[in-house]
């Protein structure tokens, strides 16, 4: 079972919120903060600090020079068009346009959009340069990770080795199907989102609320996975319970009749299916909603380029912190408050039958 001391001294800053309150906002922020603690605590051990400086430098200056070397004769041929030719150049939601000037008209570059237009580029060379060096680095981040999940208490994510500068195909086959993984459960909420296009209110309203709620649903996902990148999310992957709005709706299905026909039954079968292999990740959700939420926000805000270099090491430690079993060993903020429900799945998954 889960137990954590009480909330109402959890953070100063937070009194005056009422105890659930301050619990569930301390949560969050644990959350949100973990993998800056550990990146820090990283970089004042003296053990540590060396290899941790030193591969986070030579992986930027290798994402720098690799971003450049891409996108540098991109920007040249761009500037050329622009100042000497005349050309208009526009970022629009479609691409990179480019139009011809006219005989008699030459037209100004526009700064504002010239600049958003670079800003924009660089974003997407640095992050395709900082994916191929990670791809060619990730062992020397499996190794920051396994330090420090050490250092926590936690049972590391990988087995120690020597690291090497090397692409890993298997990975790349693993990532890959995990992206596709991540696609079919996006798209298997879609339909039933639609739904909130046609309403009385008008069409803005429905692209409104479409617009909010499968912003809702991604966010949801990714912050499924950012526990999933913990080892420990997947232990009861064949006991777990079946996704929650499937449990529920397999409950309203008994009680309705109106449900009991083919086409929810058809819906009902598709989700069963899709979110079958990913049972164990949701319960993790289920139980520790409010710090992974705050770490699928860290990793949102992380995931600029050059400084998620920084915090990739941390993000699989900070889901292990969240989600494993506590026994004292490591900051207990980071827990979920306890209840008969998640007592009662700890002592099923334990083997227990009665409280100790």
């Amino acid at each position: 079972m889960r137990d954590r001391p009480s909330p109402a001294t959890a953070c100063p800053s937070c009194e005056g919120l009422g105890p659930r309150l301050v619990s569930k906002t301390h949560q969050l922020w644990r959350g949100f903060s973990a993998c800056l603690r550990m990146a820090r605590a990283a970089a004042r051990n003296r053990a540590e600090r060396g290899a941790y400086l030193r591969t986070i430098g030579v992986q930027m200056l290798a994402t720098f020079l690799l971003g450049i070397a891409l996108g540098g004769p991109i920007v040249l041929v761009l500037a050329e068009l622009i100042l000497e030719r005349g050309h208009e150049v526009t970022f629009t939601q479609k691409g990179l346009v480019i139009e011809s000037p006219t005989a008699d008209v030459r037209s100004e570059p526009q700064l504002e959009t010239v600049v958003l237009g670079l800003i924009y580029f660089a974003y997407g060379v640095f992050t395709l340069a900082e994916a191929v060096v990670i791809a060619l680095s990730r062992e020397h981040h499996d190794q920051i990770g396994r330090r420090s999940a050490l250092a926590q208490g936690l049972e590391p994510e990988d087995a120690e080795m020597s690291p090497r500068v090397r692409l890993n195909l298997r990975w790349l086959h693993t990532k890959w199907k995990r992206k596709q993984r991540a696609i079919r459960l996006f798209l298997i909420g879609i339909p039933l989102l639609l739904v909130a296009r046609f309403n009385p209110f008008g069409d803005s309203a429905g692209k409104f609320v479409y617009g909010v709620l499968v912003a809702g649903w991604s966010f949801y996902w990714m912050t499924v996975f950012a526990g999933a990148k913990s080892k420990q999310a997947w232990v009861d992957d064949e006991t777990a319970p079946p996704w929650f709005p499937v449990r529920h709706w397999e409950a309203a299905r008994t009680r309705h009749r109106w449900l009991r026909w083919w086409l929810p039954d058809l819906y009902l079968w598709v989700l069963r299916k899709a979110t079958h292999d990913v049972r164990a990740p949701c319960r993790r959700v289920e139980e520790a909603e409010y710090a992974l939420v705050g770490l699928a926000l860290a990793r949102v805000v992380c995931g600029l380029p050059f400084l998620y270099l920084m915090f990739r090491p941390f993000f699989p430690v900070a889901a292990s912190a969240i989600v494993s079993p506590r026994d004292g060993r490591v900051s207990a903020p980071l827990l979920p408050e306890a209840t008969p429900a998640s007592a009662a799945y700890e002592l099923q998954r334990s083997g227990n039958t009665t409280p100790s």
